[in-house]
């Protein structure tokens, strides 16, 4: 339980201070205080009552003046909560004026503010041994703190976004006042007592402030931090779908063979659709390679409507003309552009492969007399028949369906290849084949006496050395004998004079060295230790070594590597717009 600690009596004294503080222990002990004009008061406290009765006790100053300007009366508890004079219970018949000590309307005034209120008339108890008894008011504990906190702390916002800041306010006094510090480049949509909506249409790091006040004086704060950047660039994609007679959505990814689906060769629906992230502007769709047109009987479509992520451009592709014994492969090339200034490409193909059937005839082509015997005719399976049927012919009817077979091979194999390249012009062809070459150079190497192997090829290569002519400062040196019967294959020896490094090799019956020559070693040679010397050693051979083809890249990737290339720019080019917008 909170407890009083003194008294504050606000007293129109100039000379004294304002307000006069007493301990409570001398009010309890019936202990007075002193002015500096010479008013003495006695003081008196009923604790059980909660009144104070205040006695002039002297005027060593003016005994026959009136004294007592009393402006106010507090009790100040340990908790700093002050209960003030709420009501005079008695005052003498020589009182003036001493409702003015009713209320707490002086706390917080200075002397000269108090005694400026408007209508202000100096109080007095009376003349000496007049008193007034006030009644203190009851002890009230403190209000709870008022706190705000805001539902955003540190958030980040793109250029051109919108945001909400909530605002929760706990008090025990109803708020009588509000504030929201903004800065006066971010555009106010609403505010209120508990929230605001912000729009952001410049970069920053921007400090939203808020305050509230309540009806008791209490006034808490808070506050959050929104930075604003650039948004990141959207996705440019664009993908292309058909449909089956049902209805029924078919992915072209990157491309389709009809005769797999219920698809109509002369209405094939074509729907390029937005699967990215920004708004198409442009749209540019060709029929790039093959027999098809759109349904205006064109093989171009130019337009600019806008098309938002996940809405189709619709068009319709006819083949024609169509034969469906025939083989079709139709590449489509579709260009579109973005909001942002990009650009995207991509290919898609349609395929359609010849058909046989009762209503499709086949024949044969050029041939002049199908009567006759054909010029190719020959004797068949004559190692593998007996003498008599070696020598029969094949019938007409055979050697026909014998050929329409070769036939048939030869166009699946072309078809096959032609699908091949076609595949490789997109995908690239990145494994290629490698092709034996031989060569021959030249080259120039400075020898020392205890060195004896010289490589010729690069470390990594697969070649051998075939031939080779060599000539150390000017002298030829012969290629070595090999001396089999002096040594046995897999023995190993060292060569190089015994004072020196010695370079082991292994021995085999073709390369077992002779004192004076040289022999060659896989891709390097090897001098006898009769000739090693310092000098300049000059090689001249012939190798052989597999060389690799290289990779060919494909329409995709150059694609791909020109999509990245168009971002980087665009890239760029933000960037400098925002530089120049810097300085405007």
């Amino acid at each position: 339980m909170a407890s009083i600690q003194n008294f504050e009596f606000y007293l129109d004294a100039p000379g004294d201070s304002f307000p006069v503080v007493v301990s409570f222990d001398d009010v309890q002990g019936g202990r007075g205080f002193s002015l500096s004009d010479g008013e003495i008061f006695a003081l008196q406290w009923d604790d059980t009552n909660r009144l104070l009765r205040i006695i002039n006790f002297t005027n060593m100053g003016n005994s026959g003046a009136k004294m007592g300007s009393i402006l106010g009366i507090c009790a100040v508890y340990d908790d700093n909560v002050r209960c003030w004079v709420d009501r005079i219970t008695d005052q003498s018949p020589n009182a003036v004026n001493l409702n003015l000590a009713v209320g707490n309307w002086v706390f917080g005034k200075t002397y000269d503010q108090a005694v400026s209120v408007p209508g202000y008339q100096k109080p007095y108890i009376g003349y000496v041994n007049d008193s007034v008894q006030v009644h203190i008011e009851s002890y009230s504990p403190p209000p709870e703190p008022m706190s705000v906190t805001l539902d955003q702390d540190y958030v980040t916002k793109y250029l051109g976004d919108t945001l909400t800041v909530n605002a929760t306010i706990v008090s025990s006094a109803p708020v009588t006042d509000y504030e929201w510090n903004i800065n006066n480049q971010i555009d106010v949509l609403s505010k209120d007592q508990n929230q605001a909506t912000l729009k952001f249409n410049v970069l920053g790091t921007f400090q939203i402030e808020y305050t509230a006040t309540n009806q008791i004086g209490q006034t808490a704060s808070a506050s959050c931090t929104v930075v604003v950047v650039n948004p990141p660039a959207k996705v440019l994609d664009l993908s292309l779908f058909t449909k089956t007679k049902d209805g029924t959505e078919v992915p072209i990814a990157p491309s389709i063979t009809l005769n797999q689906y219920d698809i109509d060769p002369a209405n094939i629906p074509l729907l390029f659709r937005n699967t990215g992230e920004s708004t198409w502007v442009g749209e540019n769709f060709s029929v790039d390679v093959g027999s098809m047109v759109f349904q205006d009987s064109s093989t171009l479509c130019v337009d600019s409507l806008p098309r938002t992520p996940n809405s189709d451009y619709q068009l319709t592709g006819v083949i024609t003309p169509f034969d469906p014994s025939r083989a079709y492969t139709i590449t489509l090339k579709a260009t579109v552009l973005d909001d942002q200034g990009k650009s995207d490409t991509k290919f898609f193909q349609i395929h359609w492969t010849a058909q046989s059937g009762p209503d499709i005839k086949l024949s044969l082509v050029g041939r002049p007399n199908v009567n006759l015997k054909l010029p190719n005719r020959m004797k068949r399976n004559a190692r593998y028949r007996g003498p008599r049927e070696s020598e029969k012919y094949l019938s007409d009817h055979q050697e026909e369906i014998f050929e329409i077979r070769q036939n048939w091979r030869d166009i699946a194999s072309l078809t096959q290849l032609q699908e091949q390249t076609i595949h490789s012009w997109f995908a690239g062809q990145h494994e290629g084949t490698s092709t034996i070459v031989t060569s021959s150079a030249t080259k120039t190497l400075q020898t020392t006496p205890d060195k004896a192997r010289y490589a010729l090829l690069p470390k990594d290569s697969e070649g051998t050395i075939d031939y080779a002519v060599v000539s150390l400062n000017g002298t030829s040196i012969p290629l070595a004998t090999p001396l089999q019967s002096n040594f046995s294959a897999g023995a190993s020896i060292t060569v190089g004079d015994p004072v020196s490094t010695e370079v082991p090799i292994t021995i085999t019956p073709q390369n077992v060295l002779a004192d004076d020559g040289f022999i060659i070693d896989g891709d390097a040679i090897v001098l006898g230790r009769h000739v090693l010397q310092e000098g300049t050693l000059s090689v001249t051979y012939t190798a052989t070594g597999p060389i690799q083809a290289d990779s060919v890249y494909g329409l995709d990737e150059l694609k791909l590597q020109l999509r990245e290339l168009d971002e980087r720019l665009g890239e760029l080019e933000r960037r400098y717009a925002s530089y120049e917008n810097a300085y405007k």
